[in-house]
């Protein structure tokens, strides 16, 4: 596991319509963003003064897809997981 992946954590995975984000070094985080296998961003969410965040994922598709979080243009941690 690389460092960016292990700052942020998804559960549970796979998820069927409620995702929990957790970030582990909130302080270098403005944004969450979502994105779909095919690269294309699916959902922002602004990071203020959180570390623990639920994301309503129930108008997505099943599939694969990865989280970020940004810090301007620069990705500070990134993880993946599975929608039902």
């Amino acid at each position: 596991m690389n460092s960016a992946s292990s700052k942020l954590e998804v559960f549970p995975n796979p998820v069927r319509d409620i995702i929990n984000v957790r970030l582990n070094n909130k302080q270098t985080a403005t944004d969450l963003n979502l994105y779909d296998i095919n690269g294309r961003l699916v959902m922002t969410k602004k990071i203020i003064g959180a570390s623990d965040l639920k994301l309503d994922l129930s108008g997505l598709t099943g599939g694969f897809y990865i989280v970020t979080a940004t810090k301007g243009k620069e990705v500070v941690a990134r993880t993946k997981f599975v929608k039902e």
